[in-house]
């Protein structure tokens, strides 16, 4: 089944920064341009079997789902802790305490792509979010990227989140 919706992205004029020099912009074209499209597409991802148990940093953690598509990966998990409750530096930056506890429940968390010819990558850079539960003291993420190619499916192997390997059986 097609899903999707209508995509629209309004632009106005066109600059150029030559070498990248922010202060020394130049103008290529004057106007407002307005884009409208169908975003109708086959969903092309497969779900994988979750569910599985692994540690992070000494901390239990649940594999609830993981979503494979041509274009990206995502792993959503579960945290058998609740993420500490952190203030920000007074000029809103996070601190280096901030970026140990994120690290700790997000960041650290190893995701890697197994080709069936043996090659592997790593899913560094990943974006995502965490999200705390204080009704069950636990801590639910979600980490993925889009790949920097299309991937064909029937290529992948498996994907391995932390110690546990989830195999890619396409039916």
């Amino acid at each position: 089944l097609p899903v999707g919706g209508t995509a629209k992205a309004t632009f106005k004029d066109l600059y150029y920064y030559p070498g990248g020099d922010y202060k020394n912009r130049q103008t290529l074209a004057k106007g407002s341009w307005t884009l409208k499209f169908a975003m109708d597409f086959e969903d092309a991802s497969v779900s994988l079997p979750a569910l599985q148990k692994t540690t992070l940093n000494g901390m239990d953690v649940t594999i609830d789902a993981v979503t494979l598509s041509p274009l990206a990966l995502r792993v959503d998990y579960t945290v058998d802790s609740l993420i500490p409750r952190t203030e920000n530096a007074a000029d809103g930056r996070e601190t280096a305490a901030q970026s140990a506890i994120r690290d700790k429940y997000f960041g650290d968390l190893e995701i890697t792509v197994v080709m069936t010819d043996g090659t592997a990558f790593t899913m560094d850079g990943s974006g995502g979010g965490i999200t705390p539960d204080e009704k069950s003291g636990t801590t639910h993420c979600q980490k993925g990227n889009v790949f920097d190619r299309i991937i064909d499916l029937n290529d992948v192997a498996s994907i391995v989140v932390q110690d546990v390997t989830i195999p890619v059986e396409l039916s």
